[in-house]
């Protein structure tokens, strides 16, 4: 028993140190390795030995000889951890190289479609929580959809060189919205692809203060070097803060989110493929992308799009403003107060609105309401007023 611990606790502690998974997924693929180890009479450690192909076909035994006996799930568990194991031990460079094994693993559409997603309100709550560090991290996975193992990879010269400067060892960047291009060969980039996600400003500016206080800034350093070369400490991090806002769900949810943002930005006939594409997927664009760099144009279009993105964010998850629409508040709040809307309340929308607590929709719907109230009082004051006079004058005849 304690030498089967031993090994299950190094297969644990070797997959870890390459991919971000959590605990309950380390010890479930632990688990069907130690069982498709035994079944087949072989060392885990031994399968660069043993050869890639030779590991396939016994996958490919073991699950045709345990269809009627082992659920789907469960099978579909031993696959994927074989799989993972391989390319932990680097035998492939990802997991679609492994071959492609048909059998039923109906049970697990069925877990990934009930699962709970990820709220705008659990973003939100977590940028209120953070650090800046702890944001970035948030921002880059939930926000731009970018894996924890790619993350921990990505560096300065990873940004578009045209989006930021470097001068006496601090970065500024000079772009709104960064392009963040992630190299093929980083690790955690499935489909060894290149691909481009678009940084929203809060997380840029988040970046640029993280790294100008860790000291000299050069193009090979990290975008996010404090939770050190391991994806797990990422992910442990993450699911932490997850269960903070109450969310229960997987980290992976943000990726998901991520996804979610990337279809309210992109129209046109294309814009599946792309979505695809930024999410870090092979498609039809990711070869386009490999015969000519990113061009220009390509970033105008793209940020134009974006725009949109960007205001919701802005508005939705950090609770800010845009300058034209403080200006427009500011013009409402001050054209109320001139027409009797005490100045108090009106100070408190405004200041409730610069905070995101609802839209500008919802803010001139609420001014309305004072306005239209504050008049009201305005005449029935001078109602009474009147009334009062014209009383007082009746009452002097009848003397």
């Amino acid at each position: 028993m304690k030498r089967k611990n031993e090994i299950k606790k190094r297969i644990e502690t070797t997959i870890s140190e390459r991919m971000a998974l959590k605990q309950s997924s380390l010890e479930a693929y632990s688990n069907a390795i130690n069982k498709f180890c035994k079944a087949q009479k072989i060392n885990p450690f031994d399968f660069p030995k043993i050869g890639l192909e030779s590991i396939e076909e016994q996958t490919e035994r073991f699950i045709i000889s345990n269809v009627d006996t082992l659920s789907p799930k469960y099978l579909n568990i031993i696959y994927n951890a074989v799989k993972t194991w391989c390319f932990t031990l680097k035998m492939i460079k990802n997991r679609r190289l492994f071959r492609e094994i048909k059998f039923d693993k109906t049970s697990r559409a069925v877990d990934a479609m009930t699962e709970k997603p990820l709220e705008t309100q659990h973003m939100k709550q977590l940028m209120e929580i953070t650090d800046a560090y702890e944001k970035v991290l948030i921002g880059l996975y939930g926000l731009c959809g970018i894996r924890p193992s790619i993350i921990r990879q990505l560096k300065v010269k990873d940004v578009d060189a045209n989006d930021y400067q470097l001068e006496n060892g601090k970065i500024k960047f000079t772009a709104k919205n960064p392009f963040l291009c992630v190299p093929s060969r980083y690790e955690g980039n499935k489909a060894r692809k290149m691909f481009f996600v678009i940084v929203p400003s809060k997380v840029k500016d988040l970046i640029e203060y993280c790294l100008n206080q860790n000291g000299n800034v050069t193009k090979n350093t990290l975008l996010l070097s404090k939770y050190g070369k391991s994806p797990q400490n990422m992910f442990l991090k993450t699911k932490k803060l997850l269960k903070q806002v109450g969310f229960e769900g997987r980290p992976y949810s943000l990726r998901s989110f991520g996804s979610r943002l990337l279809a309210r930005t992109l129209e046109g006939k294309n814009a599946i493929e792309l979505k695809e594409f930024m999410m870090g997927h092979k498609g039809t664009i990711s070869t386009i992308y490999e015969k000519r760099a990113l061009t220009q144009e390509d970033k105008t279009e793209y940020l134009e799009k974006y725009a949109a993105t960007e205001k919701w964010i802005n508005e939705q998850v950090f609770g800010t403003r845009s300058q034209e629409e403080l200006s427009e508040a500011d013009r409402i709040k001050r054209y109320s107060v001139r027409i009797g809307v005490a100045e108090d309340k009106a100070m408190l929308l405004y200041e409730e609105f610069q905070k995101g607590k609802f839209s500008m929709d919802a803010y001139e719907s609420k001014f309305a309401d004072l306005t239209k109230q504050s008049l009201e009082d305005k005449m029935k004051t001078q109602f009474e007023k009147l009334f009062l006079e014209m009383n007082a004058k009746h009452n002097n005849k009848t003397d």
